[in-house]
């Protein structure tokens, strides 16, 4: 189903009334291209992204209107944003509708009329439908009007055509992360810089997606940038993020510095000496007034070119007769010169003077001299570093490769070309934080300070059994070590848990780890102490009772005639304290057993033991004064 956005909303009068104004073509411009950017050929579900309506060079241009037709059952629209040109903030007023805006009025308010080029809106999407659904996204009704005196007039223009996106990973690859680089480049007000876009998909090589993102700078009053190339421009001191846009984003920082002026320039070397036919490079670098130095692009004359020419844009000046001349740089007004003499060759060996001879100059191309892993290699570059062939090493445990691909520029800390690499195991590495683990081993990269554009690619691989408890797979990371701030710096790092390999991007040397952060553990809590039982009463155990065998009787034997006299019943007996009654002692030690529970024996045993003598002394008293014989007559 096809949606066209019909007109209406409260900005009508507006455009109905600009509309009438319109008398003619501004003859002057040619058509201005408008073209959509930033579309994804594919998005995942309610993934968002952004798609600017850019515009060519334009003059004095005023206000604009168009209409967006898009599948709704696919695409929503959440908002639409200012658009910029030339610098110049322009206001968008959008009308609401089911699923997006009915039409887009733009209007540069209080502006008699701005020219340059740029975008004209930000358009952010959502993909709502389906997987497998697809939208063309269009403009129609298309209107550029122009300022030409006090009459507005249309300025021609032509659509480049629709964008269509679809939801779903097309059976493709998936971008999954923008590098942008330089990460963080200055520049003077004025100059410009040019930033790079390299994407990294689900699977397969890094690829160069500059021309296809969106570029926008988060302060255009600090520095535009082209949205379509990348290429910034700085209009006044201060800091802005520069942001690339292709479903995902990436960003780099840009700093705009005061204006600088060009102090003088000075010419490399300051003289020289070559033979006919043989060449020499000269350089031109400028002073500027921040005490920065850098190479300068200077025009070369030579005062004689019959004795040397030299390469207006390039500064190679050749031989040609013997004899001397000058060698001038302009830049910017400002000149600097050098001497150069050429001088004849000397004749071969046997020949005589004015015979012919072959000069041959040899020119060994720069190389940088590699030790990674321990292997020792070279690889050619050139003048500015440019590395000539792919460089990829391996460690000596597999674990990590390193790939430098061709084209990459190497430089030292002080911006030279590079002429060393190293790569070797750092045996005692920074510790990493509390909570984090470095998987593997640590490597160190040299020399310190240098620098690659674009980035390089790092890649670490892992076993996933072998990782420290409580460190998933998504959470590993690959960082660097910060030795000014002294502490781990985390990168962008894509997880391929397939293939157990962690892959980021690089733009300096440094020492590199793999690390993996695991969660805080969870406070165990203690279960309450157990309470103690009393330990169980023991039974008593249950003697039988002894018997006490009373004493045997004995009979006393009365001599005839022979008194007894008998004491009275309530006379006492006195018993000597020497004697022993073995029956109470057979008592007490019945009364030493273990007491039952509940009878409290110690009290008990002793109150026992006093009754049985109480009974048995008066048994045997009795048992003795009673006669045994016959009664006395």
């Amino acid at each position: 189903m096809r949606v066209r956005w019909l007109f209406g909303g409260m900005g009508a009068a507006v455009i109905v009334a600009t509309t009438l104004l319109v008398t003619s073509l501004v003859g002057a411009q040619a058509p201005v291209v408008v073209s959509l950017a930033g579309a994804p050929a594919y998005v995942q579900p309610e993934a968002t992204f952004t798609i600017q309506v850019n515009v060519g060079e334009m003059t004095d241009f005023d206000a604009a209107q168009y209409y967006m037709a898009f599948d709704p059952a696919v695409l929503t629209i959440d908002a639409v944003a200012d658009g910029v040109i030339g610098g110049t903030s322009i206001r968008n007023y959008a009308g609401t509708g089911p699923g997006g805006p009915r039409t887009v009025l733009i209007n540069a308010t209080g502006i008699a009329g701005i020219s340059g080029s740029g975008f004209i809106s930000e358009i952010n999407f959502r993909a709502t439908g389906d997987n497998g659904n697809s939208s063309t996204i269009e403009l129609t009704g298309l209107l550029l009007v122009g300022i030409d005196g006090t009459q507005a007039v249309e300025i021609a223009s032509t659509f480049a055509g629709s964008v269509t996106v679809s939801i779903g990973s097309g059976g493709g690859p998936t971008l999954v992360l923008i590098a942008v680089t330089p990460e963080t480049p200055s520049i003077p007000v004025g100059a410009t810089q040019a930033f790079t876009a390299t994407g990294t998909y689900s699977e397969g090589d890094p690829a160069d997606i500059t021309d296809q993102a969106v570029w926008t700078s988060e302060y255009p009053a600090v520095a535009t940038i082209d949205a379509a190339t990348g290429v910034a421009t700085g209009v006044a001191a201060g800091t802005t993020t520069i942001t690339a846009t292709l479903g995902v984003s990436g960003s780099a920082s840009l700093e705009v510095t005061a204006e600088v002026t060009l102090v003088s320039i000075v010419v490399a070397p300051a003289s020289a000496s070559i033979l006919v036919d043989a060449t020499q490079a000269f350089t031109a670098t400028g002073a500027y007034s921040d005490d920065t130095t850098p190479d300068v692009t200077a025009a070369w004359e030579s005062s004689n070119i019959a004795v040397a020419t030299i390469d207006a844009a390039t500064g190679v000046a050749t031989g040609v007769t013997a004899g001397e001349t000058t060698i001038t740089a302009t830049f910017n007004g400002k000149t600097d010169t050098a001497i150069l003499t050429v001088t004849e060759p000397e004749p071969s060996p046997g020949g005589s003077p004015g015979s012919s001879y072959t000069t041959t100059t040899t020119v060994t191309p720069p190389e940088i001299e590699t030790d990674l892993f321990g292997t020792e290699e070279s690889f050619e570059t050139d003048s500015d570093g440019e590395i000539q062939e792919t460089v990829e090493a391996t460690s000596e445990d597999g674990a990590l490769t390193l790939t430098i691909p061709e084209g990459t520029i190497a430089r030292d800390e002080n911006g030279d070309p590079l002429e060393t690499l190293e790569a070797a195991l750092d045996e005692s590495p920074a510790s990493p934080p509390e909570d984090a683990a470095v998987i593997g081993l640590a490597y160190d990269f040299g020399p310190d300070g240098a620098t690659f554009d674009p980035p390089i690619t790092i890649t670490f691989s892992y076993d996933p059994d072998a990782l420290p408890d409580g460190v998933a797979e998504e959470d590993l990371v690959i960082a660097y070590y910060d030795e000014a701030a002294g502490e781990w710096v985390e990168l962008d790092s894509v997880v391929d848990a397939e293939n157990n390999i962690v892959t980021a991007y690089v733009v300096h040397f440094t020492t590199f780890a793999l690390i993996g952060t695991a969660p805080p553990p969870e406070e165990e809590v203690a279960p309450p102490p157990d309470e103690e039982e009393p330990p169980p009463t023991p039974e008593p155990a249950v003697d039988e009772e002894e018997e006490v065998a009373p004493p045997p009787d004995e009979e006393v034997e009365i001599a005839p005639d022979e008194e007894v006299e008998v004491a009275p019943p309530d006379e006492e007996v006195e018993v000597a304290p020497e004697e022993e009654i073995e029956v109470a002692d057979e008592v007490a030690t019945v009364v030493e057993e273990e007491e039952p529970a509940g009878i409290k024996w110690s009290v008990v045993g002793p109150v026992i033991g006093v009754v049985v003598v109480a009974l048995l002394f008066l048994f045997f008293s009795l048992r003795t004064r009673l006669p045994t014989g016959p009664p006395r007559r």
